[in-house]
């Protein structure tokens, strides 16, 4: 509470403490006091609802789409070493006398880390070799207990062809 004692004296009690000064220091406590109030006045109780919609949105949009790049993230792995699969076999069928895709991979010297399934050799020929996981393991389930083969091909006229065999869904699909 202010308390102007007189107006010529430019004394005045505020909150009980003398003070001195003139109107204009007066008209100054009386705007620190308001803003110090509008300070202390907080958040409503439908603002902070509001706010906590707009983040419960925001997370029911961005979690999903987080799942999915976890997902592309292992496939590639996958995929980047069944290229190296198709590189190795590739490189064996044009070093090989007879022309033939090796059936066995050791033959090649294949590490494989079966963290994501076991490699297996599918179906080869001299024209072709077909290699890949049959089932993925240790995977989200939406790709979990899909397959994933890469084919190679061969031909006199065109060279090696690269092809991604799969039943996984479209958008974690490899390009072709």
């Amino acid at each position: 509470m202010v308390e102007i004692l007189s107006g010529s004296s430019k004394n005045f009690y505020f909150n009980g403490t003398l003070a001195r000064g003139s109107q204009d220091s007066l008209s100054l406590i009386y705007l620190i006091v308001i803003v110090i109030k509008i300070m202390q006045k907080g958040f409503t109780l439908i603002e902070l609802m509001i706010v906590i919609a707009i983040v419960g949105i925001l997370a029911a949009i961005a979690l999903p789409a987080y799942s999915d790049f976890v997902t592309r993230a292992k496939l590639c792995d996958i995929i980047v070493m069944l290229d190296k699969v198709g590189t190795a076999v590739s490189e064996y069928h044009a070093l090989c006398d007879p022309k033939t895709f090796p059936n066995d991979l050791n033959l090649v010297g294949i590490e494989w880390n079966s963290k994501y399934g076991t490699l297996e050799v599918i179906n080869v020929n001299e024209k072709e070799g077909v290699y890949g996981i049959r089932e993925i393991k240790n995977m989200p389930g939406s790709v979990k207990n899909h397959y994933l083969y890469v084919r190679i091909t061969y031909s006199i006229k065109n060279g090696y062809y690269k092809q991604w065999i799969t039943d996984l869904p479209r958008k974690f699909r490899p390009r072709q």
